[in-house]
């Protein structure tokens, strides 16, 4: 005959068994709404630069395009052109 423990399991049981299961209760999160203001957007930069042929410092112009990701819910950030300055 086997003992039971104060809390029901087996005395020669050493590791209970988990078992997983779902949530009847889980509910799927909404999609992020775009912010207001979320048009595409340009930034500009400009920034020092080594030109290695000219072994010399140059300020470039970098414009980056800046859009608001729907399905991801984040904003996203792109090199859109450089030059030099």
């Amino acid at each position: 005959m086997e003992t039971l423990s104060s809390n029901g399991w087996k005395r020669d049981c050493s590791t209970p068994i988990f078992v997983r299961t779902p949530n009847p209760h889980a509910v799927a999160l909404p999609l992020p709404t775009a912010p207001l203001g979320t048009d595409r957007h340009y930034e500009t930069e400009n920034r020092t630069v080594w030109n290695d042929e000219k072994q010399t410092n140059e300020v470039h112009e970098f414009v980056y395009e800046v859009s608001w990701i729907q399905e991801l819910g984040v904003w996203r950030r792109f090199l859109q052109t450089r030059r030099r300055a």
